[in-house]
């Protein structure tokens, strides 16, 4: 069965790392796209840096060819990447024993990986094959591939289910927060309590649907 795991690694064990190293105000996150060619993370977002750092940070990484900031939204920046052909470490490791990455976030203290393999099997490969080439991963979870379900599977209100999403998207579930209820209620044109009800009511109706055997 698909399973999905979780790691955390430090800093400087994963190949943007150098970008997020001694800025405790930057972040990085992949961009998710349909992979079309061999580039394991064609692009990524910075926040909390500028295009001069970001082409700095990497100008003698021998695992990147060439960077380019391309765009610049909500003072972020998207970066495109090529890297240097084969190399080492944790993409090494993804393309070697079949899992894919989908999804990674950093900072100064750390990154949080996410990562599918067809089977645990192929999670524990991965995690070995890590573990040989010196990459201290600590797994934080590991689960069964969820079916994809719509909102009226969990019984969501409309408005429940927006308010999930844009609390998620703008990064009031992240640590630290990036966002306030109060921000969030005025996006919906409400306060921040009443965003917050919305939001708890939301929450209690996905853990019942999907956690909670009833």
């Amino acid at each position: 069965m698909a399973t999905v795991a979780e790691f955390t690694v430090l800093p400087g064990d994963f190949p943007l790392g150098s970008l997020v190293a001694n800025r405790p105000d930057a972040r990085i996150r992949l961009e998710q796209v349909v992979p079309t060619r061999s580039d394991p993370i064609p692009y990524f977002w910075v926040h909390g840096s500028d295009s001069e750092e970001v082409v700095e940070a990497f100008r003698d990484s021998p695992e990147v060819k060439r960077t380019r900031v391309i765009d610049e939204v909500d003072g972020e920046l998207l970066v495109r990447v090529e890297w240097t052909p084969g190399g080492d470490g944790i993409l090494r490791a993804t393309r070697e024993t079949d899992v894919t990455l989908v999804s990674a976030e950093g900072t100064s203290e750390g990154w949080t990986l996410e990562v599918r393999g067809d089977d645990a099997d192929a999670i524990k490969a991965f995690q070995a094959n890590c573990s040989e080439s010196s990459i201290p991963l600590e797994l934080r979870t590991l689960h069964a591939l969820m079916p994809l379900v719509n909102a009226d599977e969990y019984s969501l209100t409309d408005r429940q289910r927006d308010a999930l999403i844009v609390a998620y998207e703008r990064g009031y579930f992240d640590s630290p927060q990036q966002v306030t209820l109060e921000e969030l209620g005025a996006e919906f044109g409400i306060t921040g309590q009443s965003f917050g009800s919305r939001l708890r009511r939301g929450t209690k109706r996905l853990i019942k649907a999907a956690l909670v055997d009833t």
